[in-house]
């Protein structure tokens, strides 16, 4: 007993897990349905799915995750620029979304995270006819994030990734949810194609009158690219 307790003594400690990195660049296209407001003017934007190719503009994403034994960092970086028109009204939105968040894996398939999600947004309403109003306002905020990741190998090249999250809790938005799922394919050691889909949900309002900005939108859409390992 003695001996078995020396050699556990004098044995070299075990080599801490290194800090993996993992590197995404997507393009992301996106449609929009919901309703936008500044000052006294609201206009609605419904966007079906088979109405999203002709409402589409391109967006993108990157995003570096660094995660060592059980802990994650990830950060998240959205541009979208999303237009959409009616009969009767033209809408732009121009979406900014910085999101940086910290997880801890409870197994090796799912993780709970926290963190927090900045969002900056320029809207321009314009209604059409000959005495059509025009408006112009944005503003930016900052969300808690709580959420949850899987992850779930299919096969030797195949994974799939799963991400829900909630967010706003009137600190920033009244809420916001977000969800996405990839199916990742494994071109190499150090890189892999992503494909799948992202869905933000946002509800946000602020101040009264001239001064009113509402934001209560979903944008959702495709989103595929490159992942690099290192």
């Amino acid at each position: 007993m003695w001996a078995a307790t020396a050699l556990a003594l004098l044995a070299p400690p075990a080599r801490a897990e290194e800090w993996k990195y993992d590197l995404a660049v997507y393009m992301l296209g996106a449609g929009i349905d919901g309703t936008v407001g500044i000052g006294r003017l609201d206009a609605d934007v419904d966007v079906g799915f088979s109405d999203i190719l002709d409402n589409l503009e391109f967006g993108a994403m990157g995003a570096l995750r660094a995660s060592k034994d059980r802990w994650a960092v990830t950060t998240d970086l959205i541009y979208v620029g999303l237009g959409a028109s009616t009969d009767r009204v033209e809408v732009d939105v121009d979406q900014l979304i910085l999101q940086v968040d910290l997880a801890y894996g409870v197994s090796e398939t799912f993780e709970v995270l926290f963190g927090v999600r900045y969002l900056d947004l320029d809207n321009k309403i314009a209604f059409r006819g000959p005495l059509g109003a025009r408006a112009d306002a944005g503003d930016s905020w900052v969300d808690p994030v709580v959420g949850v990741r899987l992850l779930k190998p299919l096969g030797e090249k195949w994974s799939l990734f799963g991400r829900l999250d909630f967010a706003g809790f009137g600190v920033g938005s009244d809420f916001s949810l977000q969800a996405g799922l990839n199916l990742d394919y494994r071109i190499s050691p150090r890189t892999s194609f992503a494909f799948g889909w992202r869905h933000l949900d946002v509800d946000f309002e602020d101040g009264d009158g001239r001064d009113r900005f509402k934001y209560d939108v979903v944008t959702s859409g495709p989103q595929a690219g490159l992942v690099f390992h290192f």
